[in-house]
This record gives C-alpha cells, structure tokens and sequence, in this order.
C-alpha cells in the first residue's frame, strides 16, 4: 500500500480529494458518507449531512418524490441516471447531473446506493430548458436520454424489463410535456440538458 496506507484509509482519501460530489445512502435514502465537495455543494458539514435523509436535499421543482424508482433501477439494472433539482441550506435550488450505482453486499445484493452528483451551471443548461426538464419523471428522463442516444423503442424496452407499448406511451408523454413533435429536436433538446455528455454502464 502507499506509504504504508491501508485499503480503507486510501479510499477514504480519494473520496475527499474527488472534484465531484460524493453521497453514500442505505436503502432508506439515509445519508452514510458525504465527501467534502458534496457538503461544499450543499452548503453543510459533512458531518452535518450524516444522518439526514437525501429528500431532503431534494428542490421543489422536482415532480414528486422518486427515490423509489431510482431505487428500484438501481437494484434491476446497478444505476440510475438523470437530471434533478437540489436545494442548497440558504434555500438556492439548482439542477444537477445525478448518476447512483448500486452498493452491492458480499453476496451482489444491494444495500446501498453510491451517488455522483455534478451541478449544471446557467452556462451548461439554459434556465428555460433546465424547467422543462424538470417536468418530467425520472422514467421519463431515462427513455429521453435513450431515445437521443439512437435506441430504439424495442431496445429501450428490453434494458429496462418494460413492453414496447409502455415505452412508446412514455415517449409520446416526453414529446407532448417537453412541446417536441420530432426526433430531430429532442436530441437537441437532450443535448442542450447535458444528457448526453456521460455514458454510463451498468456494473
């Protein structure tokens, strides 16, 4: 080990010199670890997020509650990607590129959640399409994402366990909230919200 360092102790210190923010939780969305970028991001110590349920780091531009969805990709499919609203302790909301990986015991199941969180700035997400996005449901912005990605409806179906007719239905809802007819303009559309910048694999 470096410098005589324990497994442990090194991953401790690469989560704190890690740029991006760091949030473990446990299966209720309790707050196990916070590295020092994430209480940066959110204006507490990291102590002082130890404890607290990640809800309640949630903004209320957000469309409802979805930490069971996201919990429930992360144990099908080992993550969960998208685009949410977070609040600041002074109350600022702001959008953020949310990306959670399962936290998988010594037998693969899952008893925790790993997030990495990068904030969108005014400069990477316009304000208007940062408000659009958010109107849609994380199921939502999981087909969006996809859909931009080139896949097609019987694709996305069969990754995330749903029925054509389902996927087909949650485009057409993307399409009818979002104002846009056509394929053409909702990539762009996903490109503008910083979508696509990230692919991310299931582990």
């Amino acid at each position: 080990m470096a410098d005589g360092m324990s497994q442990s102790a090194l991953v401790s210190l690469a989560m704190k010199s890690l740029g991006e923010s760091v949030l473990i939780l446990d299966q209720a969305g309790t707050i196990l670890y916070a590295n020092p970028a994430a209480a940066k991001l959110y204006g507490y110590g990291t102590n002082e997020l130890i404890g607290m349920a990640v809800e309640n780091l949630n903004a209320t531009k957000n469309p409802g509650s979805r930490k069971a969805t996201i919990w429930t990709s992360v144990t099908r499919h080992g993550y969960w990607e998208g685009v949410r609203w977070k609040r600041h302790r002074k109350g600022q909301e702001f959008p953020v590129h949310l990306r959670v990986y399962a936290m998988n015991n010594e037998k693969g199941r899952p008893i925790g959640m790993v997030g990495l969180i990068r904030r969108l700035s005014e400069k990477t997400v316009p304000p208007d399409v940062a408000r659009r996005l958010a109107r849609l449901t994380q199921r939502e912005q999981e087909i969006l994402r996809m859909v931009a990605k080139g896949l097609r409806n019987r694709e996305i179906a069969a990754q995330l366990g749903l029925s054509t007719k389902t996927v087909e239905a949650h485009r057409a809802h993307v399409m009818q909230k979002l104002g846009i007819p056509r394929l053409a303009p909702l990539v762009r559309f996903a490109q503008e919200a910083g979508m696509m910048e990230d692919e991310v694999s299931p582990t």
